[in-house]
């Protein structure tokens, strides 16, 4: 009787501690991010050419966010997201022929977005340290990019092409799942495990040639989907204070 004292005390601390993180008037702190890496090379051999492609990409996301339990369970609040995409592609073709043609070409490609708005989220505890979450979210986002294209023919003929875009605005709603572990009193560990969403988007570019003629073109998109597969997980630490 003794020994079970100690462990009943410790799961009504549980308890309290899972409840007072996640009661009326206690405010969060979010805080995510990723960073991703891509190397491509492919090679291709025959009798009378051959060729090598180089791709290399990164990627950087850093999404904080602030939150407040307007009820028991129930968050309301902010999220935001930055993020960057590099790229760089190198082609280069070798034709063994009467006149060595070659082909060389070189591109860098740089995404930057930023994205806000609001969000409501409720939690289901199915432990005491351990819940499901659902989040409804509204976002606008927009991205810039920047590309630039060189490449230079064996007649030394040097093509310099670059691009102001494709730059977008769009508005997304979203419905998605996660869950959440309670590590203390103040701290949890979150886990997005995806979303259904719909999006509408307005995407323009100016395309400079190397003959310095401009090239402008705009398109709207509407799209929605699901992104529920293990590319879509992502984690994040959260932060809880005042309240109860």
């Amino acid at each position: 009787m003794k020994r079970l004292i100690p462990i009943i005390v410790l799961l009504l601390l549980s308890t309290i501690v899972a409840s007072a993180q996640t009661s009326a008037g206690t405010y969060s702190l979010t805080g995510s991010g990723y960073y991703k890496t891509n190397n491509f090379r492919e090679t291709d051999e025959a009798e009378t050419s051959s060729s090598i492609y180089n791709y290399i990409s990164r990627e950087l996301q850093i999404s904080p966010g602030i939150g407040y339990f307007v009820l028991n369970n129930l968050e309301v609040g902010i999220l935001g997201s930055i993020s960057q995409n590099r790229s760089i592609t190198a082609y280069n073709y070798q034709e063994d022929s009467s006149d060595n043609y070659n082909y060389k070409s070189f591109g860098k490609s740089i995404t930057n977005q930023f994205a806000v708005g609001p969000f409501v989220r409720k939690y289901f505890f199915l432990t005491e340290r351990f819940a499901l979450t659902a989040t409804s979210a509204f976002n606008y986002r927009f991205s810039y990019a920047r590309n630039t294209l060189e490449y230079t023919k064996s007649q030394g003929e040097e093509i310099n092409n670059s691009s102001d875009g494709p730059n977008s605005n769009s508005l997304s709603i979203s419905l998605g799942a996660g869950i959440m572990y309670f590590v203390t009193g103040k701290f949890g560990i979150t886990a997005g495990l995806g979303s259904i969403y719909y999006s509408r988007s307005s995407t323009k570019e100016n395309r400079t040639t190397y003959e310095g003629e401009v090239y402008a073109w705009k398109r709207k998109e509407n799209s929605g989907g699901f992104s529920f597969s293990p590319q879509y997980i992502n984690l994040g630490l959260s932060y809880y204070f005042g309240g109860n």
